[in-house]
């Protein structure tokens, strides 16, 4: 992440990431769009985020050093050199490094797991557009919200996320040939850190909310009550989203963007 400096199609390419996050909430008041299709549009951001980071963590050629780490953010690696040393080249993108999959596996497999967990704990399993309730923490209710991808509207939304999530990881690791300088150890932190601080803002916002309400029955107003969860959260994610794509493009050294930095150990700096 040293040195990287910002470029002219930064403003473009956060304002792609700002239309993203506010689509649902623009779906949920103008196109009655349900709470589900809301939430699991999010949700889906968070699992592409992940998924396309850990895909491209492969081309990482630096090796990772998870045992000079004083703090480590991910899970302990696992395999060992059972995956190999020899790189694998697939069409025009650069080399796959196999070693990586030891960094890559089990931080990807207990995300998921933690992120699949936390929806259901979320998400009602209904589909009325009613906000969590009676089947909270259901797996199987909560895997039949994905029945509101089956809306083109809500579909091309979600792929509007995963593009973003592409492009804007093609752009900072592959294009400008980052992956030659860093670890996938160092690629992953990043996400990783960013999920961790949304989802203690979530919880935060749990309380924000509380007294938000408390605001809206002073004033006797409904309207501020239905709309207020959703500015907060909005402004939230925005937030965090911001402080994440300067984190990548300038690596600040202090600020609340530095917060998503790794620290990567001497042994993997170039």
């Amino acid at each position: 992440m040293v040195g990287k400096q910002r470029t002219e199609g930064d403003r473009f390419e956060f304002g792609a990431i700002a239309l993203a996050n506010l689509l649902p909430v623009v779906g949920y008041f103008l196109f009655d769009w349900d709470y589900a299709a809301v939430f699991m549009l999010y949700w889906l951001d968070l699992v592409a985020l992940w998924l396309v980071y850990c895909g491209f963590a492969l081309f990482a050629q630096q090796r990772s050093h998870y045992e000079e780490r004083e703090q480590p953010v991910l899970i302990k690696p696992l395999g060992g050199d059972f995956w190999g040393n020899t790189p694998r080249k697939i069409g025009p993108l650069p080399p796959i490094y196999p070693r990586n999959l030891r960094v890559i596996i089990p931080s990807c497999v207990f995300i998921m797991f933690a992120i699949f967990v936390g929806g259901a704990a979320l998400l009602e399993g209904t589909t009325d557009g009613g906000m969590p309730g009676s089947t909270t923490g259901d797996l199987l209710a909560f895997l039949a919200n994905f029945s509101v991808f089956t809306s083109a509207p809500i579909f091309a939304a979600a792929l509007l996320f995963i593009v973003i999530h592409i492009v804007t990881a093609y752009r900072i690791y592959i294009r400008s040939q980052q992956y030659e300088e860093i670890s996938a150890y160092i690629i992953l932190e990043l996400p990783a850190r960013f999920i961790l601080v949304y989802v203690c803002g979530l919880m935060l916002l749990v309380f924000v909310f509380l007294i938000g309400l408390l605001i809206a029955e002073f004033v006797g107003s409904d309207t501020f009550a239905a709309v207020l969860p959703y500015v907060l959260f909005v402004t939230l994610k925005l937030t965090l989203e911001r402080g994440r794509f300067h984190a990548e493009r300038s690596a600040p050294a202090d600020g609340f963007p530095s917060w998503f930095l790794p620290d990567p150990p001497q042994s993997e700096q170039t």
